[in-house]
């Protein structure tokens, strides 16, 4: 019934939208996870994706991850601002965590401005690839933990995205993976990746990492959610 359940809180298909290409991976370590993605479109130009990962495995972590599900539909006015979303998280659930935790990133990508908007709460840092330089953003705009602290304050970091830029947001069960050499994978792992791999499309760039990272029994759930802009 979890199982069931969980499913139904997954994205089916993935927003359309303008010129951005997107790729998810969701990869629970057992039956039911604790990991969590989501979309809201907000217009024709303006995409909100968060991901979470809540403390714990099995169905005590499931139950938590459809909450967070019900709590990002209801802040949909607040889409546009992550800090806000986080912050809604936290008032919303901290009385229905019995203990556990959440970590999140959440990202407003404007295509119409060209511009990310970005907040965390206690995450790893998202990367941004930039096409033009190479180089690579972490977005490392951080909060507390989303639960156990009643006045935590979240705040937005703004990022240009251009044309050919790659958003890559994650769970921690990425970077504390073993990669194909038997040692973790990390996050310096995670970024040679993504300059290595960066003209593949968003798909096969998503494949190519799980394959990376598919070295021995997996330890947590897995989850990416990957946005280009053409």
């Amino acid at each position: 019934t979890a199982r069931r359940i969980q499913h139904s809180i997954i994205p089916q298909a993935l927003p359309n939208l303008p010129s951005l290409r997107l790729a998810t991976r969701y990869q629970p370590m057992t039956s039911v996870a604790g990991d969590f993605y989501d979309f809201l479109s907000t217009s024709d130009h303006c995409l909100t994706i968060v991901v979470a990962d809540v403390s714990g495995h099995g169905v005590p972590a499931a139950l938590v991850a459809s909450m967070l599900k019900v709590c990002f539909a209801a802040l949909r006015k607040q889409a546009n601002n992550p800090a806000e979303v986080l912050a809604g998280f936290n008032v919303m659930l901290r009385e229905s965590l019995g203990g556990q935790y959440v970590t999140a990133a959440c990202a407003a990508l404007d295509i119409g401005a060209r511009v990310i908007t970005y907040a965390g709460a206690g995450h790893p840092p998202s990367l941004l690839l930039q096409r033009n330089t190479g180089e690579i953003v972490q977005l490392a705009e951080n909060g507390l933990f989303i639960g156990p602290f009643p006045k935590a304050a979240y705040s937005n970091v703004t990022v240009p995205f251009n044309s050919g830029d790659t958003l890559l947001l994650y769970t921690d069960g990425i970077i504390e993976a073993s990669g194909t050499d038997g040692k973790e994978f990390g996050l310096e792992g995670l970024q040679q990746f993504l300059r290595q791999a960066r003209d593949l499309n968003p798909s096969d760039l998503v494949e190519r990492l799980f394959q990376q990272i598919s070295n021995g029994e997996q330890q947590d759930d897995l989850t990416v959610v990957l946005a280009h802009l053409e």
